[in-house]
């Protein structure tokens, strides 16, 4: 389940998602996501994550797919991601991500929270200066 997403800067998205996540979850999260880049469509610069995981099971073979689908989509679009989390299965699926979308995603566990919002205000205000 979502238990925060929001958006801010009109580049950047946080989500917090907790237990198990379902196919209405991530409809919600990619209507805001599609808003978020249709704000910016005609910018230069680029969209920031940051995903922040709590006690989420391995989701199902059709949510993966779907990150991957709208990953592959929105892949011009997305600076970088920061994935926060302490299962295996989210450390992978940050790798996967990066490897298959070409989108820039760092791991970080949950006890180094602060340096996966250090990081991605760094990418963030990196780009910024382009």
């Amino acid at each position: 389940m979502i238990t925060k997403l929001k958006t801010y800067a009109n580049r950047m998205f946080e989500i917090h998602a907790e237990g198990k996540l379902t196919m209405d979850d991530l409809t919600v999260m990619r209507a805001q996501f599609d808003k978020l880049v249709a704000d910016n469509k005609f910018s230069k610069h680029k969209v920031f994550g940051y995903l922040e995981l709590n006690h989420v099971p391995i989701p199902a073979a059709s949510l993966l797919q779907m990150d991957l689908a709208m990953g592959k989509k929105y892949k011009d679009n997305i600076g970088s991601i920061a994935v926060v989390g302490d299962n295996e299965w989210e450390r992978a699926w940050c790798k996967f991500m990066g490897y298959f979308t070409g989108v820039k995603t760092k791991f970080f566990s949950s006890k180094n929270r602060g340096k996966a919002h250090e990081w991605i205000e760094e990418c963030f205000e990196h780009d910024k200066e382009k």
